[in-house]
């Protein structure tokens, strides 16, 4: 071989090499695709606004009343689960005073609190209804939806067959420590027995998941509505979080 062939042989190898070792530089910079286990939820819109929205019925004196309630607009194509709870409770409390004695301070108030995080939204609707007695009372429905709109369930985010038998085992737990001196041990165990019914009433946030329990299902009604929260990390044992 010439002394020119050997020349350009060598300017050559030079060449891949240097090419070879920009490539990998170029390479290692690029940025790694993180693979993303997806259970069907994707960030959420922003949050519905709330406005109020008058409701008129009309008493057995035939006289009109009209309350201002607060709740997520919604109708039979959108967020339509509120929509026909709110069509629900609204017409049982009309019932209501047609069957009862007429009172002055008969009440139905619909409050809505909103809970977000990076995956749901979820609307705590707390709904108080007063038609004489007593007292009255409130009932507490959650409505937890994902970016494409639907209603998320509590069977779509338990992860196994035992999932209810652990929810169950940690509400009571907590319970029992809570407010086992103000309650029946009996009590808590039939109000938190691993059925979706009692487990069906919850919301999400970035921290976790807290479920609720209505008034007199885990105890008396001295001690009102009670709350179960359950931390993101222990939580990912039975349910997709």
């Amino acid at each position: 071989m010439s002394t020119k062939a050997l020349l350009i042989s060598v300017l050559v190898f030079f060449a891949l090499a240097a090419s070879v070792v920009v490539v990998t530089s170029i390479v290692s910079k690029m940025p790694v695709e993180e693979k993303v286990y997806d259970v069907g939820l994707s960030p959420v819109t922003p949050v519905d606004p709330l406005e109020p929205v008058s409701f008129e019925y009309e008493k057995r004196d035939e006289s009109t009343y009209s309350i201002d309630l607060e709740y997520p607009k919604s109708d039979e194509d959108h967020l339509s689960e509120i929509n026909d709870y709110l069509y629900k409770m609204k017409d049982q409390f009309a019932q209501a005073l047609l069957i009862d004695e007429v009172a002055e301070d008969d009440l139905l108030k619909i409050t809505t609190t909103v809970y977000t995080s990076s995956t749901t939204i979820t609307y705590k609707l707390e709904t108080y209804m007063y038609t004489d007695g007593a007292h009255g009372a409130t009932f507490i429905e959650t409505f937890t939806y994902g970016k494409d709109g639907k209603l998320i369930t509590l069977n779509d985010l338990l992860n196994s067959s035992d999932s209810m038998k652990k929810l169950s085992t940690l509400a009571r737990a907590y319970l029992y420590n809570k407010i086992g001196k103000q309650s029946d041990k009996d009590v808590i165990d039939v109000g938190t027995e691993p059925t979706p019914e009692n487990f069906r009433v919850w919301y999400i946030t970035d921290s976790g998941i807290v479920f609720v329990f209505q008034q007199y299902q885990v105890g008396p009604y001295a001690l009102d509505i009670q709350e179960f929260p359950v931390g993101r990390v222990e939580a990912e044992a039975f349910l997709y979080m």
